[in-house]
């Protein structure tokens, strides 16, 4: 992410962004970023705001779901008989 060359730039509305960060005892963790540059009457850059979010759990959820499609892909595709899938609506 090019948190500097963005937040720091008037033309840019928000910055929105993932990230690895580096936490105090030495382990990394993934972040999601919201920032904003904050200007005065003049244009002159006063600071930013930012939340920061750590992802860690969202990004373990994801790659558990990506896992479970790819084991029933491979299952439906090796099956020898016909599967059929519906919805609750019976679609």
């Amino acid at each position: 992410m090019e948190l500097d060359r963005t937040i720091h730039d008037i033309n840019v509305n928000m910055l929105n962004g993932e990230s690895p960060i580096l936490r105090k005892d030495g382990t990394t963790i993934p972040i999601d970023v919201r920032g904003k540059g904050i200007w005065d009457e003049n244009g002159n850059y006063q600071g930013h705001i930012c939340i920061v979010r750590d992802i860690t759990e969202h990004k373990r959820i994801v790659e558990k779901v990506k896992e479970s499609e790819e084991r029933f892909h491979s299952i439906t595709q090796s099956a020898n008989d016909a599967i059929i899938t519906a919805d609750s609506n019976g679609t």
